[in-house]
């Protein structure tokens, strides 16, 4: 029987796989005024768009590694 955190480290490492072969939107080649697009930078997964003009700080940290990362585990 798996541990909730063996669970989790799978599930991490698999996010991770599916993410580097997937094509992240560059933001310095988007046009002015074109939306930000942020990316976890343990997985790679996808975080959040925000306007370009956005003053609060973006989220670089999904929920799931987020877990991961508060246990020491990533």
């Amino acid at each position: 029987m798996k541990s909730d955190l063996e669970i989790a480290l799978e599930k991490f490492k698999e996010r991770k796989a599916a993410n580097a072969s997937r094509e992240r939107i560059d933001n310095s080649r988007l046009p002015a005024g074109s939306p930000m697009h942020y990316y976890c930078r343990f997985c790679g997964d996808a975080t959040e768009t925000l306007p370009e003009c956005h003053l609060s700080q973006p989220i670089t940290c999904c929920d799931p590694c987020h877990f991961l990362h508060q246990r020491g585990l990533i």
